[in-house]
């Protein structure tokens, strides 16, 4: 499975063809991508699913606040998806873990399990990526896992929007 960022239109594509490799931890939103983050999310309209993809284009500019004001308002598994991977990315993995609770089995997670070629355990992310960010160990798959985790499920929400 490979992510075509051409796939999502014009207005998506520029800010999708760029570095889809995030850090573990927060960091300082892209001041010069979220202008062109603002008004590709108002291109996508209300439904729920489409504001999951909004939850997702602000983490992928590192503004882990503004996901967090737009995955906490979508009471879907997606949205607790979101709101899981972002509280993973800020270091509050004890409450990526509930949120990852609520949304329950996932059928991202086995696209996500075939695409790694092995079982995604969300629960067990967060300690990999909580001993990854403390001692480095096993940071690249971390980063790798991390990547594919967000175009996996950023492709599930814009193809059920």
């Amino acid at each position: 499975m490979s992510f075509d960022p051409q796939s999502f239109g014009t207005e998506l594509a520029p800010v999708l063809s760029g570095d889809r490799r995030r850090g573990l931890e927060g960091a300082k939103a892209q001041t010069p991508d979220r202008a062109r983050i603002a008004g590709a999310v108002k291109s996508l309209g209300s439904s729920d699913c489409a504001r999951c993809c909004a939850a997702g284009l602000w983490l992928l500019v590192d503004d882990l606040d503004a996901s967090h004001v737009v995955s906490q308002e979508i009471h879907t598994a997606e949205g607790s998806l979101w709101h899981g991977i972002m509280h993973r990315r800020e270091g509050d993995f004890g409450n990526a873990k509930y949120w990852f609770r609520q949304a329950g089995p996932h059928p991202v997670y086995d696209e996500l399990s075939q695409r790694l070629g092995v079982e995604f355990d969300p629960y067990r992310f967060v300690d990999d990526c909580q001993t990854a960010v403390r001692t480095g160990r096993d940071l690249e798959r971390c980063l790798d896992w991390q990547q594919a985790e967000w175009e996996t499920l950023f492709s599930w929400c814009w193809n059920h929007r």
